[in-house]
């Protein structure tokens, strides 16, 4: 098939072939199958799909396309959630789900990259909470050291501030939650004064109000252009997982 006629996103049938707990809050599933040495592997924050019967967005931990392998974190919510929540809480080994991810045979961009620092960036910030945490990972591990990062992760506990493999450069800074509301300690450490704007890139994902409310600090109170700020709000609060 010529490469140009193959789409860039379709099914993959996979199963669990391991599980790994993390922490409190996060587990790691790594999916493999037949064709999953296809799957490609963009790095950043990646997006795909999991079909639970009804479809989650994820963002790729990593891929190894030589063992037909596809790594996946997920937060495990302590109120049960929603159908994957629930998945999470049954699963085993051999379980057997549908992806739709990239297609690496695609001639073309996938898409589902949001990571993307203008021409002129020097300094990048990163924030967000526990369901941006995989994203922020995977990112991080693939900046050039000729950036200045800063990651700021919220996360439910301190037994889920987790080791990332970092280039030099990068500042990390983890603030747990314990029982906090979301964004509490997050929105502060995020809006005191850092860096100056100049060649300053900021990408934030997480709860749609939290994301908001930094998203305005860097546009209407920084005066950060709108093409240097990447927000996505993964989730709402109040509202049930998948709405």
């Amino acid at each position: 098939m010529d490469n140009e006629l193959i789409p860039a996103w379709r099914p993959f049938e996979v199963r669990v072939s391991r599980l790994e707990r993390l922490s409190p809050s996060f587990l790691r599933v790594t999916f493999t199958g037949d064709d999953l040495n296809l799957f490609a592997d963009n790095g950043y924050d990646q997006r795909f799909k999991v079909l639970f019967p009804q479809w989650r967005t994820y963002t790729v931990r990593a891929v190894r396309p030589h063992l037909s392998e596809v790594d996946v974190d997920m937060v495990l919510h302590a109120d049960g959630g929603g159908p994957a929540s629930r998945w999470l809480e049954r699963a085993a080994t051999g379980d057997e789900l549908s992806l739709i991810g990239p297609d690496v045979r695609h001639d073309g961009v996938h898409g589902g990259v949001e990571f993307e620092p203008p021409p002129g960036t020097s300094t990048v910030i990163l924030a967000g909470d526990e369901t941006a945490m995989p994203a922020i990972a995977s990112i991080v591990e693939r900046l050039s050291e000729t950036f200045a990062v800063h990651v700021f992760l919220e996360v439910p506990c301190a037994g889920d501030f987790l080791p990332l493999r970092t280039p030099a450069g990068v500042r990390v800074c983890w603030h747990a939650r314990e029982g906090t509301p979301h964004g509490q300690r997050l929105i502060p450490a995020v809006t005191q004064p850092q860096v100056n704007n100049e060649g300053l890139y900021v990408w934030l994902a997480g709860e749609a109000g939290v994301v908001t409310t930094l998203r305005r600090h860097f546009v209407r109170e920084r005066g950060l252009a709108k093409t240097a700020v990447t927000f996505m709000g993964y989730w709402r609060k109040g509202k049930a997982e998948g709405e």
